[in-house]
């Protein structure tokens, strides 16, 4: 590799970065309240934004203040201020340090969050926080600096219309009512349209006075938007019946037969059945220590469910104490052959 050295000082540089011209000073008050000056070593210490290493082995100059002591990645001078992202109900704000009161575990990667250095934290004072860089993964931030930004409430999209105690009008079937039903003898050979499973002799489920149309009570109350910890967007509850050119669910790859929560942003065509998107964060699973329990994340391995099965594409839900993975397809494919037992 060929590279331009300087025996004097012993400072070597890659002769593609010798054509790269960083400013030697940058002025950013959001991040720092002094000038901060390149610093052009790489140096194994710690990044007073993001707490990780100086000595990245990705391409990141350093800048330095030091009057204060501080350095920082180039990329961290410009981290947002606010933020949203869809594992938390509140925004999350910027913070140089976390008032050491308690050990926080990440949101996203679930390792402890380190108070000395820069993070996330909740605006509204919940004991919440997040690493930076997990903070502005592009798999859980939208890319919005919401700085300034004026908070609108969210509208709440109301799953259905009681029409009396036991009778309502569902978004999903509005051209009929659906009246609640106990019992058990008129559940055989129906199946849930939003989750597609059978219904069972102690359900409680909602059927069409007119046609054949029946729902569980529990899939009937489904929130009509969701905010789910795998996608950075909203989304949306559909009936299958709405064009819908992507069948497959993003979560476990099986077709969607049922209800589906389809991304709401244009051009993004990130969808789950009801079965992925209502699986909690963190679960507790049979095949598992029940003090062990899974949490969604984006890093993957060995599934411990049934590694002859490929589980490639599928979310996965990670034990952080054991380090092991199960796929959401494996979680409902084990969990439905115990329950068979």
């Amino acid at each position: 590799m060929a590279y331009y050295h300087c025996s004097t000082c012993n400072f070597s540089l890659h002769r593609i970065c010798a054509y790269i011209r960083p400013p030697l000073a940058i002025e950013n008050l959001k991040c720092h309240d002094h000038t901060l000056t390149l610093f052009p070593r790489r140096v194994p210490l710690p990044c007073d934004a993001c707490g990780f290493s100086l000595d990245t082995p990705f391409f990141d100059h350093v800048y330095s203040c030091l009057l204060c002591n501080y350095m920082v990645h180039r990329t961290c001078i410009y981290l947002p201020r606010v933020i949203k992202i869809t594992r938390h109900p509140h925004r999350l704000s910027y913070t140089s340090s976390i008032v050491p009161s308690c050990e926080l575990a990440c949101g996203v990667c679930r390792k402890t969050v380190d108070v000395n250095y820069g993070s996330y934290s909740c605006t509204k004072g919940c004991r919440y926080a997040l690493h930076s860089k997990c903070a502005t993964n592009k798999k859980v931030w939208d890319g919005k600096d919401l700085e300034g930004v004026p908070e609108e409430e969210e509208e709440i999209l109301e799953p259905f219309l009681w029409i009396d105690e036991e009778t309502i009008q569902h978004f999903s079937h509005d051209h009929h009512h659906l009246k609640l039903r106990q019992d058990g003898g008129s559940h055989e050979n129906k199946f849930c349209e939003a989750c597609t499973l059978p219904m069972t002799v102690s359900d409680r489920f909602y059927s069409c006075i007119k046609c054949e149309f029946v729902l569980h009570e529990t899939c009937a109350s489904l929130p009509r938007r969701k905010h789910h910890p795998v996608h950075k967007h909203p989304l949306t509850l559909f009936h299958p019946s709405s064009s819908n050119p992507h069948k497959v669910c993003d979560g476990c790859t099986r077709n969607c037969c049922g209800f589906i929560y389809r991304c709401s942003e244009q051009d993004c065509e990130f969808q789950l059945d009801v079965r992925c998107a209502s699986l909690p964060d963190p679960s507790i699973h049979d095949c598992h220590p029940p003090d062990h329990p899974l949490f969604f994340n984006f890093t993957s391995g060995s599934c411990m469910g049934f590694e002859s099965v490929a589980c490639d594409h599928c979310e996965y839900l990670e034990c952080i104490q054991c380090e092991s993975f199960l796929s959401s397809l494996r979680y409902f494919a084990l969990r439905g052959s115990l329950q068979a037992r």
